[in-house]
């Protein structure tokens, strides 16, 4: 299962995900990023109910992390797969500064 809505006011796109995120799944989500990016608006990310991340879900969220869009996850498992991903960013960026 999977889905997808987005929201917009004159600021910001705010796009919720519901379901699994792997594969094809993760793909379209990633459009629907894209399509708000290149809109110019701010992007919030809602991780609502997300069952499953595989390793391109996994991937999707850390480009997003690193593009600086805004995440935010609703249930356990996402919300430490988040500090799993943000921690390992920091821990980049300090071993880039270092060298």
């Amino acid at each position: 299962m999977f889905r997808l809505s987005q929201s917009q006011n004159p600021l910001r796109t705010t796009i919720r995900i519901y379901g699994a995120l792997v594969g094809e799944y993760a793909r379209l989500a990633e459009q629907c990023c894209l399509q708000a990016v290149a809109a110019g608006k701010r992007v919030h990310i809602l991780l609502k109910q997300v069952t499953a991340v595989d390793e391109s879900g996994r991937q999707l969220l850390l480009d997003w992390v690193r593009r600086g869009i805004r995440l935010r996850a609703f249930d356990l498992y996402c919300k430490e797969l988040l500090k799993v991903i943000r921690r390992s960013i920091r821990h980049d960026r300090r071993q880039a500064g270092a060298s």
